[in-house]
């Protein structure tokens, strides 16, 4: 059949069809809540233009004036929404969507305004309004096509059929004699109904796979997210386990059982046990006999969900030595289960040399006490701090009579000249030597010392 004799009713029937399915299709298709704006509005165009196609196809059974208002009306907005869409399938732009309400009402206005105008003339305008419709979402797909073939695709076929809308509109105003009506069959008419036919058939394939472009590439977006996070992860849980497995301090994790599952080098090392002995193991069968109800007590507190103060308890080696620590601890996960993470922190050279001072001070003062001289001890002012048996049984005065006062007040033969002296040979600026001084007691008995 030549291009010049398509039947017109039979384009309009397919052109009918078509819409009607690519909606039904569309409708039943499931999209991503981020896409059901543009989803809702190619189906809304699809339902217009259907309904358009239907009127056409029902002229003379209708009036025709009601046929050109509703169809030109229903066609010139379903196509704004199609091609609103378009534009919407990777992002929603509120500015086209304002745009588009424009064009779309302001066609409406023109149909309504030229409803009487002849034929021709209202087959130029249809033209021209759907050039201004189309044009612009063409231009945009292939411009903002980025990567995607489909969008240039798409944008091309829309593009070709503005070209064929031009010479259709054209063709509309310098007509034969026999006048160009939307019936007419000549070929800038049956070109366009051909492509307007193969674009709806296009279009709705289109679209889908516009949406699921955008999803695949969001889907490939979220995946290489995921695999950075998994990284990011996987590089954090190395640093952690290196970091536990190189303190000095001993960290294990025990389960919400109070078994053992993870210890690292540092608290094998220091109790000497294997990690086979150790693991799977309660906590407490290594600590001290007389710290174990301190040990379950803070066990059963963290289990519980509470956060114990730290404390110190006795952690036993394997030749029965003793490792005193201090504990603290937090509730942890460990391959996906719940767990408590705990830190014990080694003192136990801390406590030895804490013990040996003691134990050295506790000398020193048995010396200063029993030593046969009275003494006293007395700051950089001459503040008496301290003075031992000798010098009260000497003096006649308490410790506590005369702790944190000036020695050169307690009126026993020292005077602030004599204190001077003293303070300087104590502070090194003088060498020290001998001196005879004239002292007395409490009583007034004087003495040389």
């Amino acid at each position: 059949m030549p291009l010049t004799h398509l039947d017109i009713q039979t384009v309009f029937t397919l052109l009918f069809l078509g819409n009607l399915t690519t909606a039904i299709i569309l409708a039943a298709y499931q999209t991503s809540p981020e896409k059901k704006r543009p989803h809702h509005q190619f189906i809304a165009g699809k339902i217009c233009q259907t309904t358009a196609w239907l009127v056409f196809m029902l002229r003379g059974d209708i009036p025709s004036v009601v046929s050109i208002l509703i169809g030109n009306s229903l066609l010139f907005v379903g196509v704004a929404y199609e091609t609103l869409a378009m534009i919407n399938s990777d992002r929603v732009r509120r500015p086209a969507e304002r745009v588009y309400t424009i064009l779309a009402s302001g066609s409406v206005i023109a149909c309504v305004l030229l409803v009487s105008s002849p034929d021709n003339i209202r087959v130029a305008l249809a033209s021209l309004i759907g050039i201004i419709l189309i044009l612009p979402c063409a231009g945009f797909l292939i411009y903002y096509a980025g990567e995607s073939l489909l969008r240039r695709v798409i944008g091309t076929l829309y593009g070709l059929f503005c070209i064929t809308s031009f010479v259709r509109l054209n063709a509309s105003l310098f007509p034969p004699s026999n006048g160009y009506t939307l019936y007419s069959a000549n070929y800038s008419q049956s070109v366009e109904f051909l492509l307007l036919f193969f674009i709806m058939l296009v279009s709705g394939i289109g679209f889908l796979l516009l949406i699921k472009e955008y999803d695949d590439k969001t889907l490939l977006g979220n995946l290489d997210e995921k695999n950075r996070l998994v990284d990011e992860i996987s590089e954090s849980e190395a640093f952690s386990r290196s970091l536990a497995n190189n303190m000095p301090d001993y960290i294990i994790v025990y389960s919400l059982d109070a078994d053992l599952l993870y210890v690292n080098p540092a608290f094998i090392n220091g109790l000497g046990y294997s990690s086979e002995k150790v693991l799977n193991n309660p906590l407490s069968s290594f600590v001290a006999p007389e710290h174990r109800k301190i040990a379950e007590n803070a066990i059963s507190a963290r289990i519980s969900g509470q956060n114990p103060k730290p404390y110190e308890i006795d952690l036993l080696t394997r030749d029965n030595k003793r490792r005193s620590v201090i504990v603290k601890g937090s509730s942890v996960k460990y391959k996906n289960t719940q767990a408590i993470l705990v830190v014990f922190t080694d003192i136990t050279e801390r406590k030895e040399a804490e013990q040996t001072l003691k134990e050295n001070h506790d000398k020193c003062l048995k010396l200063f006490q029993e030593n046969r001289d009275a003494i006293a001890i007395v700051n950089d002012e001459g503040m008496i701090l301290e003075v031992n048996r000798e010098f009260e049984k000497f003096f006649l005065y308490r410790e506590d009579e005369v702790h944190n006062k000036l020695i050169d007040t307690l009126n026993i033969g020292i005077n602030r000249q004599i204190l001077h002296h003293i303070l300087e040979y104590g502070t090194g600026k003088k060498s020290v030597v001998q001196q005879e001084i004239q002292v007395q007691n409490r009583n007034r008995v004087p003495c040389t010392t």
